[in-house]
């Protein structure tokens, strides 16, 4: 799948370099195995531009675990994070460890009807949407948002 891919979608790079910009940490949080992760990241053109990347596990999900990691290692209370997922298991992952997820649903997103069923408030069809949220919160307060 890794040729099918070849680089982020529309607007995402830019907004990752504006949140960095304005001192937001910028952290990977994936199911993809470390290989796998850091393959698609340079075919992509995203090597280097996360602040931490954590992957997936090879026995069971976790990104509940490596979300709750990123909160005690950067000191951030969970209101004060946003993770984007394009999956309902994201959402599933944040709703059980108590953060909130933004659900990233451009592109081919096949999970888009039950992720406007279930996360009607932050779902965004266009990263330039997800984009005019993020700098409204940014403005308000400090956040950290994990890029997908």
């Amino acid at each position: 799948m890794h040729d099918k891919c070849t680089a982020p979608f529309d607007g995402v790079y830019e907004l990752i370099t504006c949140l960095k910009r304005k001192h937001v940490i910028v952290p990977l949080v994936t199911g993809k195995g470390e290989r796998s992760c850091r393959i698609t990241l340079k075919k992509i053109g995203l090597d280097g531009v996360f602040d931490k990347i954590l992957t997936g596990s090879d026995t069971h999900p976790n990104k509940g675990e490596l979300i709750l990691s990123l909160l005690s290692e950067y000191s951030i209370r969970k209101e004060e994070f946003f993770y984007v997922g394009d999956a309902v298991s994201d959402l599933e992952a944040c709703n059980a460890i108590g953060v909130t997820c933004l659900s990233a649903a451009w592109g081919q997103n096949n999970s888009l009807p039950e992720l406007k069923i279930q996360n009607p408030q932050y779902t965004f069809e266009s990263v330039s949407k997800l984009e005019g949220f993020l700098m409204v919160a940014v403005a308000g307060k400090s956040n950290t948002v994990d890029g997908k």
